[in-house]
């Protein structure tokens, strides 16, 4: 997930590290602000011929469902649903700025123990 984000825990370094050992890539984070990162993501994932998945990263109700696959229908297993994400279409919104206040509000929250 969000390979590219610096605050998300990536910075796409370990990405040529583990190319090997990976099987999909997060091509659209709807929280990722600077949409360059989710470019270079497509762009790795499609120079190496790889699936690409899409992420709300919800954090609040109102995010759910700003990003997603649709994929076809697949059989129960790991082979048939990389197929599928590989041949689904991405779909997403950028989630407002605004809603890392309410992330922000609930690290504190959490921090002062209400």
């Amino acid at each position: 997930p969000h390979p590219y984000a610096h605050g998300k825990g990536g910075d796409g370094k370990l990405l040529d590290v583990i190319a090997e050992h990976v099987d999909a890539i997060e091509g659209f984070n709807a929280r990722i602000h600077h949409q360059d990162l989710n470019v270079r993501a497509v762009h790795w994932a499609t120079t190496r011929n790889l699936p690409m998945g899409a992420g709300s990263d919800a954090h609040t109700l109102a995010e759910i469902g700003r990003a997603y696959v649709e994929v076809p229908v697949f059989e129960d297993n790991a082979v048939a649903f990389l197929t599928a994400l590989k041949s689904g279409k991405i779909y997403g919104r950028a989630s407002s700025r605004a809603v890392h206040l309410a992330s922000t509000y609930a690290k504190v929250r959490k921090k002062l123990g209400n």
